[in-house]
C-alpha cells in the first residue's frame, strides 16, 4: 500500500506542478498582451495626436520653413518673362468644372508658373485672382461661382494665365443644370 500511496503522490504532484505552470504561461501570457497592447495604443495616440494636432511651435515653425523654401525658390527664378518648359503653352495647363448644389467650382493645374494672375470669363461673369506657388504644381487661388450668375445649359470658361510677358489661354466647355 505504500508503493500505491507514493505513486498517487507523486502522481498529485505532477498535475500540481502541471496546473502551476499552465497559470504561469497563462498569466504571462495576459501580461504580455496587456503590455503590449499598453504600449502600443499609447504609441499609436502619441504619434496620431503629435501628426494631426501640431503645437503652436510646430505650426509657426512649419510656417517660417515655408515661407523660406517658397522666397529662395522666387529669388533663385527672378525672371518669369520666360515659360518654364513644363507650362508653354496652355496644353500644359488643365482645368476641371465641377457643380456642387448652387456653386460651380474651377479647379486649375498651371504646371510651374510661380507668380502672376488667372482670369477666369464665363458669359458675363469674371473674375480675376493670384497664382497659388506650390511646390508640385502652381494652381490659381480658386474660382467658386454662385449658380445664379451662371446660365442653365451649355457655358464655356476661358481661363486666361498671366505672367512675365506671356499669356496663355484654356478654354472648356460644360454644361450646367
Amino acid at each position: 500500500m505504500k508503493i500505491q500511496k507514493s505513486q498517487k503522490s507523486k502522481l498529485n504532484k505532477v498535475k500540481i506542478a502541471c496546473f502551476v505552470l499552465v497559470l504561469v504561461l497563462v498569466g504571462a501570457g495576459l501580461c504580455y498582451l496587456l503590455v503590449l497592447r499598453g504600449s502600443g495604443s499609447s504609441t499609436d495616440s502619441s504619434d496620431s495626436s503629435s501628426s494631426s494636432k501640431p503645437t503652436k511651435q510646430q505650426e509657426s515653425e512649419q510656417a517660417v520653413s515655408d515661407s523660406k523654401k517658397k522666397e529662395d525658390y522666387l529669388n533663385s527664378n527672378p525672371d518669369d518673362s520666360a515659360p518654364p518648359a513644363e507650362t508653354s503653352s496652355s496644353d500644359g495647363i488643365s482645368m476641371v468644372i465641377s457643380q456642387d448644389g448652387d456653386k460651380v467650382v474651377v479647379s486649375t493645374n498651371l504646371g510651374y508658373i510661380s507668380r502672376g494672375s488667372c482670369k477666369l470669363t464665363v458669359g458675363s461673369y469674371s473674375s480675376t485672382v493670384d497664382i497659388l506657388y506650390q511646390p508640385a504644381y502652381s494652381t490659381c487661388m480658386g474660382f467658386s461661382i454662385g449658380r445664379n450668375q451662371l446660365q442653365t445649359g451649355h457655358n464655356t470658361f476661358k481661363l486666361e494665365v498671366a505672367y512675365g510677358n506671356t499669356t496663355l489661354t484654356k478654354t472648356e466647355a460644360a454644361d450646367i443644370k
